[in-house]
């Protein structure tokens, strides 16, 4: 890994979630891109006077800000590589852009996690950025404590090439001297008897198993297999929950009943969202 790229809006959250990226950064050796874009203010009417001047207010804030984030880090990590931008314009495109421009190896945004019954949606922001980003994204739950990764977990359903995605893994566990532990929630025996194959075949072909290992999680009857991976998460701490995203239902699954929305919503661990084709 050489370029964290990470999208501020200098809310608590997001500044939860430039720590995680710092502690990261220091233990691959990575460079940081620290970004904010401002969105200029949409007026119907009113004099251009009047508009220049909310621009330039909007600015100058973003750059008040974003200059008191580099005083910090310039005072509490002296040895970081890191460059800032602040830009203006919709933080969507920009994000997409600049993270493309700046050749970034990972994403990391943060987000809120649930607040009693009421669930806080991930975002318009970060939905476009997972979905259209051409590199990996890690969403860091504002529970989430900063730290590197120790336990790596892939929840795979065995419809991607997972080969790719553990090797990819086995990389990022290298790097932080972590272990990969494949999961598959039980399902039927055949499915079972292919993660199964899955996994030796895995480690028969000179993978070294040593970073990676394979897992059937059991489910009890009725229960849903969301539920059981929480269930199991709950149980199991780890610090890296990996999920794939999928190219033409990724918005749907995310912000409907799937798992990778509940993993977002509740669980503490950040999560890495990736597709099979995601490369470090």
């Amino acid at each position: 890994m050489q370029t964290i790229f990470v999208p501020l809006d200098f809310s608590e959250n997001s500044l939860q979630a430039l720590r995680h990226a710092i502690e990261l950064a220091k233990t691959s050796e990575s460079k940081i891109i620290v970004f904010h874009s401002y969105q200029p203010p949409q007026m119907g009417s009113g004099s251009f006077t009047g508009k220049k001047k909310l621009t330039d207010l909007g600015k100058q804030e973003a750059e008040d800000n974003m200059y008191k984030v580099v005083m910090r880090l310039k005072e509490t990590e002296p040895t970081l590589d890191f460059e800032h931008l602040v830009v203006d314009g919709d933080p969507m495109q920009r994000i997409l852009f600049y993270s493309e421009d700046y050749n970034s190896d990972l994403i990391v945004m943060g987000t809120k996690g649930a607040s009693g019954l009421n669930e806080v949606f991930l975002g318009s922001v970060a939905a476009k950025i997972i979905n259209d980003a051409s590199s990996p994204v890690v969403i860091v739950p504002e529970e989430s404590q900063k730290g590197t990764y120790q336990r790596i977990v892939y929840a795979t359903s065995l419809i991607a090439d997972d080969k790719s995605v553990l090797n990819y893994l086995k990389e990022l566990a290298v790097a932080f001297k972590a272990k990969v532990e494949c999961i598959h929630i039980e399902q039927d025996a055949e499915t079972n008897s292919k993660f199964q194959a899955f996994g030796r075949n895995y480690t028969e072909v000179g993978t070294d198993d040593n970073y990676v290992s394979f897992k059937i999680i059991p489910k009890k009857e009725e229960q849903k297999i969301e539920d059981a991976l929480l269930e199991y998460i709950e149980e199991n701490p780890l610090t890296l929950l990996v999920m794939l995203r999928r190219e033409r239902d990724f918005l749907q699954r995310i912000f409907g009943h799937s798992v990778t929305k509940k993993m977002a919503y509740h669980s503490e661990s950040p999560l890495l969202i990736m597709k099979a084709a995601d490369k470090m």
